[in-house]
C-alpha cells in the first residue's frame, strides 16, 4: 500500500508511501448504496474509449522510457494534450477530461475504483490548543478530533466536489474492499460519537463500505457562512453553516475538550461559535494556553478534492472560534501547497526531530491520502501499528518498542493506541483467515472511536493517453501507472522531434510525472513517483496480477514450501531445539528456490545473499519497503538470524509469528545488490565472498539509509529489472539517467530509463538481459518446458537424446527450427540444449498454469506475437518455420 501512497513492494504489490503522496486513483461505478447515487463528471460515451488489454508477463516491449517531470497535474495534462508524453499518471478531471477524451487523438480508460482513500490527517504527538493528543491516548484530543469530523458533509462532498464523483467511507480502508472472494465486514459508524446518538437503517455493519455516517447529523444545506453578522451561501457545498446540527456538535466538542483538558469553561452564542470564559464576543479573552498553541493545517493545492476538502475544514474551525468563514485565522494558521514546493517546509522527514527523546512536532493536520492498499492489513496494520513510528521513539510510551530507525516512517502521525495496536497485530497474525476478517472490523471500530484520522473518499477514476498506443494496462485499483504498462506499452508510430525520443534509442516511452521524486534511496524512498522508477529497477520475489491482486505470481523464484521447525535439518534461530524456542523465534519457515538465471544490470548473478542483505538491512533500518517484513525473526540489530541460506538460489526464510498474509508479504520486497550497499563488504569484497560460497552476517548492513544519499549520483542505481539507469554517452550502469545527474530533478527535468538487453538480439544473452525479457519468454515456450518437475524431467532427456541428430529425426524436429534453432531445419547442438536447460522447472506465471488455468486478465498463451524493441515474435501459426511453439 502507499501512504500517498503505501508502499509495501515497489512493483504494484502493497505499497503504504509517506506523507506528500498523491493517488493515482480510478473510477466507481453508480449507486453504491440505498441511500447514495454517484453522478458521473465524465462523459458517459467517450469519444475513443481505450481498448480493454490483456497483460503479458514479459518485456518491455519499447527500449526507452523517458518520465518527464511537471509541478502539478495540470501542466502534465498540458504536456499530454501537447503530446510532449504518452501516457499520464494521474486521473483526469473534469475540464480536462472533456477536452481529452473528446479526441480522437487519445484514448480515456474505463473508470476503475482505485483501492486507495483521502482523509484528514493529525499528528498525534502535538499539542492543539493546550490540549496534548498523547500519541492518540488523550480523551480531550479524542473530543477535538471528533468535532472536527463534524465539519464536513462527507456525502455532500462526494456529490458536489469539482473532480468527483468519490463514495464517502468512515474508516481507514476504501470502500469494498475483499480478499480471497470475501468481502470486508465495516464496523456501525453510528456508535462512535461521544457526544450524539445516531440512529437511521444506515447504523449498521457494512460490506460496501459506503459511508458519510459518522459524526453526521444532518445534510449540509451550504448556507449561513461568511460572517456571524452577514450570512452568506457557503464556499463549499457540503459546509455545515451556522447554527447547524452538526457546526454546533462541533463546537460541543471543542467546550468539553477545554473544560475537561484545560481546566476552563468556554460557552458558544447563538450560532454556535466558541467564547472564551465570561466573554460575549468570539475571539476574544482565551487564556495564552490556547492562543499559544495554535495549530496548523497544512492543505495540498496539488489535488483539488483535497485542496477543497482541507480549505472548507480550515474555514470550519476558524468559523468555530472567530465567527468567521476565512480561510487561516489567530486560531488556525492555514499553509497550502505542493510537495515541492511548500510542503517541504512541514515535511515529517526533514522537519525538526525525531530524536531519541522527541517527535516531529512541526506539523498538525494534513490533507493525506493512501493508495493501492491490499490486501487490507496493509493499512490497518502497516499504517496504523505503533511498530511503524520512527524507531527511536520507542522509548517513549505508548509506542511500540519495535520499530525501527526510518526518517520515512509508515506511521508519521504517530498513533501508538495499545487496543488498536492489539487489534491490529490480530489482524497480521491471525490463526486464519477468517479471525483475520473478525480482527479488521473490531480494529476499524477502535479507530472510528477514537477519530484518529477522519476518513472521507474513496476516489475514481479515468487516465488519459496517446491513442497510437496499445498495451497500456489499466490495472485494477491502480489505473495506468503501473509496471505492467511499462513493460507491456507499445507504439509503431512514436514520438520524434524536439520533445520526441532520442536519436539513440528511437523506440521510446514518454511517461509524465506529476511532481518530482522524494527519494530513490530503497531505504528513504516514500512516494508513489518513487516506486515508480523504481519498480522498473528492482525486481521482488513476487509479483501481483495488475487484472487481479488476490493472484500474485512466483516472479523471481521457481517454488516455496512452508515448512515446520521440525522439517529442518538445523535448529531455527531463536530456539534450543526443534520444538523449543524462546519469545521471538522462529515458528515457521518459508523455503524459496530462487531462478539460477537472474542477473544484475552489471551481468553479476543475483544470489540469495542479494535476498539477504535485502531483507536485513530493509527490516533492521525501518525502511518503508521493508514494512512487511514485521513477522520475520529479528534478534540482534542487524536481524540477519531471520534467513538461513542453503545456497545460491535456496534459502529459508524464518518467521517469529504466521498470518494470512504470509505469502503477500514475504514476497514483496525489493532485492537491492549488497555489492553496491553493503557497508562492510562492498564491491571485491561481496564478489569473493560470493565466490567462496558463504557471505558473512557482519557483511548485512548498510549505512547509506538518508534520502539525502543519491544513488544515481553515487553510481550505485543497479538493478534486475526490466529498466536500468545507464550513461549512454560512458555505457556505464548505475548513474547518469537524468538530466541533472543526480536524483530527484525538478519540474522540467527528465528521467531515462533503458531496457534491459538493449545492443544484441533478444534472448541472446543471459547475463545481459532481463530474465523475463519477451525473447526470454520466446525461448521458454519453445523448449516445451512446463515447469513440471517430472515432465520437463522427461523433455530435457529427449532433447539430450536428439543432440546431433540429424534433421527430421522422429521426435527432434520441434527443437531442429524455430526460435531457438532459426531456419528450415538444423541439428540440436550445445546451444539448444542449453537454452532447455535455462528453463527447465520455470513455470513462467507460477503457481498458474499459463494454458489450463491462467491468471486473470494474461494474453492467451502461446501469444500470436512478442514484441522487443525493434524485434517482432510470432508463434507458430504465423511462422512456422521460425516460430515460438513449433
Amino acid at each position: 500500500m502507499w501512504k500517498h501512497l503505501n508502499i509495501r513492494t515497489i512493483p504494484t504489490l502493497r505499497l503504504t508511501l509517506v506523507f506528500a503522496v498523491a493517488l493515482s486513483l480510478a473510477s466507481l461505478p453508480g449507486p453504491l448504496s440505498n441511500h447514495f447515487a454517484l453522478p458521473s463528471v465524465l462523459p458517459l460515451a467517450h469519444a475513443n474509449p481505450a481498448p480493454n488489454e490483456v497483460w503479458y508477463p514479459a518485456g518491455p516491449a519499447m527500449d526507452t522510457e523517458i518520465i518527464r517531470i511537471y509541478q502539478d497535474q495540470i501542466s502534465e495534462f498540458t504536456g499530454l494534450q501537447n503530446r510532449a508524453i504518452d501516457l499520464s499518471d494521474w486521473r483526469l478531471d473534469a475540464g480536462t477530461s472533456s477536452a481529452i477524451c473528446g479526441s480522437s487523438a487519445f484514448y480515456c480508460t474505463s473508470q476503475v475504483q482505485e483501492r486507495s482513500f483521502a482523509d484528514i490527517e493529525f499528528n498525534l504527538a502535538n499539542n492543539y490548543w493546550g490540549i496534548s493528543m498523547n500519541f492518540g491516548n488523550d480523551p480531550n484530543g479524542l473530543q477535538l478530533r471528533q468535532g472536527i469530523a463534524h465539519l464536513v458533509d462527507k456525502n455532500s462532498f462526494s456529490i458536489n466536489e469539482r473532480s468527483g464523483p468519490y463514495t464517502p467511507i468512515d474508516n481507514p480502508l476504501p470502500a469494498g474492499q475483499s480478499f480471497g472472494g470475501r468481502a470486508v465486514t465495516y464496523p456501525n459508524p453510528c456508535l462512535w460519537d461521544q457526544n450524539n446518538t445516531e440512529t437511521g437503517t444506515n447504523c449498521t455493519t457494512s460490506t460496501t463500505g459506503v459511508g458519510g455516517i459518522a459524526y453526521h447529523l444532518a445534510a449540509a444545506t451550504g448556507n449561513n457562512c461568511g460572517t456571524e453578522s452577514l450570512q452568506t451561501a457557503c464556499t463549499y457545498r457540503w459546509q455545515p453553516g451556522f447554527g447547524s446540527l452538526d457546526f454546533c456538535a462541533a463546537a460541543d466538542h471543542f467546550i468539553t475538550a477545554f473544560r475537561h483538558g484545560l481546566g476552563i469553561t468556554p460557552t458558544r452564542d447563538a450560532n454556535c461559535v466558541l467564547l472564551a470564559p465570561g466573554q460575549t464576543s468570539p475571539g476574544a479573552g482565551w487564556p495564552i494556553t490556547v492562543t499559544s498553541n495554535v495549530p496548523q493545517f497544512f492543505v495540498r493545492i496539488d489535488d483539488s478534492p483535497r485542496y477543497d476538502l482541507g480549505t472548507s475544514m480550515t474555514q470550519e474551525i476558524c468559523a468555530l472560534f472567530t465567527g468567521s468563514f476565512a480561510s487561516g485565522c489567530t486560531f488556525l494558521r492555514y499553509l497550502a501547497g505542493t510537495t515541492y514546493n511548500q510542503f517541504l517546509i512541514v515535511s515529517p522527514y526533514l522537519c525538526p526531530g525525531p530524536t531519541s527523546t522527541s517527535v516531529p512536532l512541526c506539523w498538525w493536520i494534513y490533507t493525506g491520502a493512501s493508495g493501492n492498499i491490499f490486501p487490507f492489513d496493509a493499512s490497518l496494520y502497516s499504517t496504523y501499528n505503533s511498530r511503524f513510528v520512527y524507531g527511536a521513539a520507542g522509548a517513549i510510551p505508548p509506542c511500540s518498542s519495535a520499530a525501527g530507525s526510518t526518517m520515512s516512517p509508515a506511521n508519521y502521525m504517530f498513533l501508538c493506541n495499545s487496543a488498536y495496536d492489539a487489534a491490529s497485530l490480530s489482524i497480521e497474525f491471525a490463526t486464519s483467515l477468517s479471525n483475520a476478517f473478525s480482527a479488521a472490523t473490531q480494529a476499524m471500530d477502535i479507530f472510528g472511536k477514537h477519530a484518529f484520522t477522519i476518513p472521507v473518499y474513496t476516489p475514481g477514476d479515468t487516465f488519459g493517453y496517446g491513442s497510437n498506443w496499445s498495451g497500456v494496462i489499466n490495472g485494477d485499483g491502480i489505473g495506468i501507472p503501473n509496471s505492467f504498462t511499462w513493460l507491456n506499452a507499445r507504439t509503431n508510430t512514436p514520438s520524434t522531434g524536439t520533445n520526441g525520443c532520442p536519436a539513440s534509442t528511437p523506440l521510446c516511452i514518454r511517461q509524465g510525472f506529476k511532481e518530482p521524486t522524494y527519494s530513490l534511496n530503497p531505504y528513504a524512498a516514500s512516494l508513489a513517483w518513487d516506486s515508480y522508477v523504481l519498480s522498473g529497477i528492482y525486481d521482488t520475489l513476487g509479483r501481483e496480477n495488475p487484472a487481479n491482486p488476490n493472484g500474485i505470481m512466483n516472479w523471481m523464484f521457481l517454488d516455496y514450501q512452508q515448512l515446520s521447525n521440525t522439517q529442518l535439518n538445523y535448529i531455527p534461530p531463536g530456539c534450543v531445539s526443534q520444538t523449543v524456542c524462546n519469545p521471538g523465534g522462529t515458528v515457521s519457515n518459508l523455503r524459496f528456490t530462487l531462478r539460477n538465471d537472474i542477473f544484475w544490470q552489471d551481468q553479476r548473478r543475483v544470489t540469495t545473499w542479494d535476498v539477504q542483505f535485502s531483507y536485513t538491512t530493509l527490516l533492521a533500518n525501518g525502511a518503508y519497503l521493508g514494512s512487511s517484513l514485521s513477522s520475520m525473526v529479528c534478534i540482534t540489530l542487524n536481524c540477519t538470524e531471520g534467513m538461513t541460506i542453503l545456497s545460491p538460489t535456496r534459502f529459508d526464510l524464518h518467521l517469529s509469528q504466521n498470518g494470512p498474509f504470509i505469502r503477500f508479504s514475504s514476497a514483496t520486497v525489493p532485492i537491492i545488490p549488497g555489492r553496491y550497499w553493503s557497508a562492510n563488504c562492498s564491491g571485491i569484497i561481496w564478489d569473493s565472498d560470493v565466490a567462496s560460497g558463504s557471505v558473512p552476517t557482519s557483511c548485512m548492513t548498510t549505512n547509506n539509509t538518508s534520502s539525502q544519499y543519491d544513488p544515481i549520483a553515487s553510481g550505485v542505481l543497479i538493478g534486475s529489472g526490466p529498466w536500468k539507469c545507464e550513461n549512454l554517452s560512458t555505457n556505464t550502469v548505475g548513474n547518469g539517467c537524468t538530466n541533472t545527474g543526480s536524483q530527484n530533478p525538478p519540474p522540467g527535468g527528465t528521467y531515462t530509463l533503458t531496457r534491459f538487453g538493449i545492443g544484441h538480439a533478444p534472448g541472446s544473452s543471459v547475463t545481459d538481459s532481463y530474465f523475463r525479457s519477451s525473447g526470454a519468454l520466446a525461448l521458454d515456450i519453445w523448449t516445451g518446458n512446463t515447469g513440471d518437475p517430472t515432465g520437463d524431467s522427461i523433455n530435457f532427456s529427449r532433447v539430450a537424446a536428439c543432440f546431433g541428430q540429424p534433421v527430421g529425426t522422429t521426435g527432434c524436429t520441434h527443437w531442429q527450427r524455430g526460435i531457438g534453432n532459426p531456419g528450415t531445419g538444423t541439428v540440436i547442438g550445445g546451444i539448444q540444449a542449453s537454452i532447455v536447460l535455462r528453463f527447465v522447472f520455470v513455470n513462467w506465471v507460477s503457481p498458474f498454469d499459463s494454458t489450463r488455468s491462467p491468471p486473470q486478465g494474461m494474453v492467451a498463451f502461446p501469444p500470436a506475437t512478442l514484441y522487443e524493441g525493434s524485434a517482432t515474435f510470432n508463434n507458430c501459426v504465423v511462422d512456422p518455420v521460425n516460430g515460438y511453439d513449433c
